[in-house]
């Protein structure tokens, strides 16, 4: 009798943390499906700004800042085309950077796309390992990995693993 009692209190408290931890990691989705959701609004302004150069007009200053914010933060992709162009003009840089900006757009929904099938995973995952008496914590790379002699065990420190770190958020 003591040791049912024991179990349904053990499986009823992995329960809940398992619920905690799912929690956590759609508040770590949500977060950064805003960041996501931020840049598209983003990406319409630096359109808007490029389109106002291309007809000769002067574009708005908070149009003009996405714009340099897009062009830095994804500079890769600015780079890589306008390194295509032969002795370009102003015009030409500026409707390869709009072409550039599809492309952000694109890379934003494949990395959102991305991110709700890691969540999906991590859930699962966390939902399959509670049933086996073990919360496991999801990182922005796949599930946590086992304590290996290279980390846990050398220094007794926790690795922590900060997902915006991978994405350049400060």
């Amino acid at each position: 009798m003591l040791k049912a009692i024991f179990l349904k209190k053990k499986i009823n408290t992995v329960n809940t943390l398992a619920e905690e931890e799912a929690m956590r990691q759609w508040i770590l989705k949500i977060e950064m499906d805003k960041m996501y959701d931020k840049d598209k609004e983003l990406i319409i302004k630096a359109k808007s700004a490029i389109t106002d150069w291309l007809n000769g007009n002067k574009p708005e200053k908070s149009d003009l800042n996405a714009y340099l914010v897009l062009r830095k933060k994804y500079k890769f992709i600015f780079n890589e085309n306008n390194s295509s162009l032969d002795n370009p003009s102003v015009d030409d840089v500026f409707t390869m950077d709009y072409m550039s900006l599809g492309e952000v757009d694109e890379t934003i929904d494949d990395r959102k796309k991305t991110l709700f099938r890691k969540y999906y995973n991590s859930i699962f995952e966390i939902y399959r390992s509670s049933e086996r008496g073990i919360i496991v914590r999801p990182t922005s790379g796949g599930l946590s990995k086992p304590n290996t002699p290279t980390n846990d065990f050398i220094d007794d420190q926790i690795d922590i693993h900060n997902p915006f770190d991978d994405l350049g958020v400060d």
